[in-house]
């Protein structure tokens, strides 16, 4: 039987670098699917890990992380070269959380607008959405620095080696947060 030969797929290199996973996966084909899927399988529960903290284990956590592996091999072609994986994929989830966090938000206050509205006398915002609320105000890195040291209850080390950051620009970033939260809150609480 005479016909097109079919190249070998060889099975992909577990000591392959993701640089090296990355460029094949760049090149697209079944070798890239191949590469970009040996990504997928280390860095999954990772970015799982990562979601289930930051949305507080709700709903959302597996499709979030899902997103953000799709996200990334859709944009593989502008994927920063010379930046090693787990940043650029922690990013691309740390905003679809917060992201989802807060759709699920604007859809519940929607959804509360419908209902029929508290009595004048009840009491204002619960503490936990006010502080969602202000969370929500803040840049991405402080919302996320906040979140490891005060949800999470991470310890300046173990922030440290989660965020790839040096000691003092973590602590900096923290003290700022802090500031950001603080003048964040005090204007909602003002307002409320």
């Amino acid at each position: 039987m005479t016909g097109t030969p079919r190249l070998a797929i060889t099975p992909v290199d577990p000591r392959a670098t993701d640089a090296r996973l990355l460029d094949v996966a760049r090149g697209g084909g079944e070798d890239g699917r191949r590469a970009f899927g040996h990504l997928v399988r280390t860095y999954h529960a990772r970015v799982v890990q990562l979601t289930t903290r930051l949305l507080a284990g709700g709903a959302g956590v597996e499709d979030v992380a899902q997103e953000s592996f799709l996200r990334a091999y859709l944009a593989l072609e502008r994927y920063p070269m010379g930046v090693p994986f787990w940043p650029w994929i922690k990013t691309i989830a740390t905003r679809l959380a917060f992201n989802h966090r807060r759709d699920a938000r604007t859809r519940i206050r929607h959804e509360n607008r419908a209902e029929p509205s508290r009595s004048p006398s009840s009491p204002g915002l619960a503490d936990r959405e006010v502080v969602e609320k202000v969370l929500d105000q803040l840049p991405s890195p402080q919302r996320e620095i906040l979140t490891l040291r005060h949800v999470d209850e991470l310890s300046l080390k173990e922030i440290v080696a989660e965020l790839d950051l040096g000691s003092s620009a973590a602590k900096m970033r923290l003290s700022r947060a802090r500031k950001g939260f603080r003048a964040a809150y005090d204007q909602l609480v003002g307002r409320v």
